[in-house]
């Protein structure tokens, strides 16, 4: 069990956004949802799906795909700062000093952003093609 669920704590349930990845969507279709039920799309970046606020899996103040949540899930608090261009911890989290970005953590970060715009361009310049 994790730290945030022993400790009650579903901020980033709540108050993230969370980008979708390909794997992300395969991975939860798998389990039997239609991608229709929890992926939004906006212009191009697709993002779970909220329900009054919330992550549309987070019921009865627990996460209904907890093993097979997205990698934003897995990794929170760890996000990506655009301005140093590396992984950081959430400002937002109310555990953040019981985080730190490690080496490993940083390239995975990395590896998503770059994934995520890879996605991102495949869909968007395949629109413009039409």
């Amino acid at each position: 069990m994790s730290f945030c669920i022993q400790n009650k704590c579903a901020h980033c349930c709540i108050e993230a956004d969370v980008p979708l990845l390909n794997e992300d969507i395969d991975r939860i279709t798998a389990m039997g949802y239609y991608d229709v039920y929890f992926v939004v799309n906006h212009s191009g970046l697709r993002i779970m799906r909220k329900l009054e606020g919330k992550c549309i899996f987070f019921q009865n103040g627990e996460c209904e795909i907890y093993e097979r949540r997205p990698f934003r899930c897995r990794h929170y608090p760890m996000t990506f700062d655009g301005d140093k261009n590396c992984a950081a911890i959430q400002e937002s989290c109310r555990f953040k000093n019981l985080y730190e970005v490690t080496m490993s953590g940083n390239q995975a970060m990395i590896d998503y952003i770059v994934q995520l715009r890879h996605e991102f361009e495949l869909r968007t310049s395949h629109k413009e093609q039409k």
